[in-house]
């Protein structure tokens, strides 16, 4: 199975949006995190994580621009890359997003963590029920 397959839509924004108005994308669109870009170019990436980081230090947030709290965007992984390979990766990485970007470099979907595991659930789950209905399970 390959990350295309499972991806889904991302969020993106511009590197000098207000971060109180990316955080309200991300609740409005109830998703946990939001690709950061630069002229068309994902440079970062700003996550729930990065919110809870930015809440303990007290920092004042009425200022602060997304670009001044992302974090630097430094994985990705290519449309075609099997999942197993992307949960490597993000395991490897201590990661658990990685935009996805096609044969040009452009991005097009989020692979997450959850994703992923949905998507062996559901692998594991077709495999159980082939097994059933081919009685192979009880040969």
């Amino acid at each position: 199975m390959k990350v295309s397959e499972i991806m889904h839509k991302l969020l993106t924004c511009d590197e000098n949006l207000e971060l109180c108005k990316a955080i309200d994308i991300m609740v409005t669109y109830d998703r946990g995190s939001v690709v950061v870009m630069r002229k068309e170019k994902p440079v970062g990436i700003f996550t729930e994580r990065d919110g809870l980081r930015l809440l303990v230090s007290r920092r004042k947030c009425d200022s602060l621009k997304i670009k001044d709290v992302m974090t630097p965007l430094l994985y990705t992984a290519d449309e075609e890359m099997p999942v197993l390979e992307a949960s490597r990766l993000m395991e490897e990485k201590g990661v658990r997003r990685l935009p996805v970007i096609d044969k040009s470099g452009i991005l097009v979907g989020m692979v997450t963590a959850a994703s992923i595991a949905k998507s062996k659930k559901y692998m594991m789950a077709r495999s159980l029920s082939s097994g059933l209905s081919s009685g192979s399970i009880y040969s």
